[in-house]
């Protein structure tokens, strides 16, 4: 709740709720916000401390390999 005009840097997770709103340079470990949180400025994170590496879906995989994963018009061909 409330506002935060300032420079906010944190590691750990930041919590905006609804009716929060932070206008600056925001830096945070994990970001979670509620439905009608405002942020506003310059929104970095760190990467490298992200829990693990992105997932790469069995989609993605597929598409990147020319295999069809269905029998759909729109299938992915060779």
């Amino acid at each position: 709740e409330g506002t935060v005009e300032d420079t906010l840097s944190l590691t750990g997770k930041l919590t905006v709720c609804g009716s929060g709103r932070i206008r600056g340079k925001i830096q945070y470990g994990s970001l979670q916000t509620e439905e009608g949180a405002k942020l506003v400025g310059e929104i970095t994170t760190d990467w490298d401390r992200a829990a693990g590496e992105p997932k790469v879906s069995s989609r993605l995989e597929a598409f990147n390999s020319g295999v069809n994963m269905s029998s759909d018009k729109g299938a992915l061909d060779a």
